[in-house]
């Protein structure tokens, strides 16, 4: 991945995929029904680069003076299933993050662990047939040695939890579900600290159980 950074062509995103360790969302003060009822939320993690966007990023970014811009995507859910389907709604969220940013993407690198279940089973890998139609790109896959890769995507979610764990602690928030955690962060976590490296932004997506903006597991046809 990193000779690919370096030499990164126009109209190229990258996308580092983790399924993050679920959060269990635990009160000082409960109720006594609370220890028997915890809300489980999910939380996905994406790091993705792209060239500069003038319009979107202030910067401009070209074949001979390249601008990589990382950004660190957060999907929360009260939906803790992981399966090809919750993997399929994050890359809907991300192109349509991609497009509302005005970036054309020509070719997507996507890199993951090795889980069979997420990213290597026979509905994954049929998948990337129609990733065009779906997507408006191609996507190339690519597995990163371990089956557990451990890198920056763990960090990342690591992070987002420990300031979950601090405010509860500190009783700055009460964070009861993933509708509370995702509008906690999206109000104070969107920036990061002035010494993390290369990072523009964090950008948080709510995805609930129902309704349509929920992972779909009922999709006709292939499972792209």
């Amino acid at each position: 991945m990193d000779s690919l950074l370096e030499h990164f062509p126009m109209g190229h995103a990258v996308r580092v995929h983790d399924h993050s360790e679920g959060y269990s969302c635990r009160q000082l003060d409960k109720i006594q029904s609370e220890y028997f009822d915890v809300a489980k939320v999910s939380l996905q993690v994406t790091i993705l680069y792209h060239h500069a966007v003038e319009d979107f990023d202030d910067e401009s970014s070209t074949e001979d003076e390249p601008n990589i811009i990382k950004e660190h995507l957060f999907v929360i859910s009260d939906d803790t299933v992981q399966d090809q389907d919750s993997v399929h709604k994050v890359q809907q969220l991300v192109q349509g993050y991609l497009s509302h940013i005005h970036y054309t993407v020509e070719k997507m690198h996507n890199f993951t662990d090795g889980f069979t279940a997420q990213y290597k089973s026979r509905h994954r890998v049929g998948n990337l047939s129609c990733s065009l139609a779906n997507f408006g790109y191609t996507i190339q896959r690519n597995y990163f040695e371990t089956s557990h890769a451990k890198g920056e995507q763990d960090a990342a979610g690591s992070n987002i939890k420990q300031k979950i764990s601090q405010v509860v602690l500190y009783r700055t928030t009460t964070i009861n579900s993933a509708k509370a955690m995702h509008e906690y962060l999206e109000a104070n976590f969107t920036q990061p600290a002035s010494n993390a490296v290369h990072l523009k932004q964090r950008v948080f997506f709510y995805v609930p159980t129902e309704g349509e903006e929920a992972v779909s597991r009922n999709r006709d046809g292939r499972k792209c």
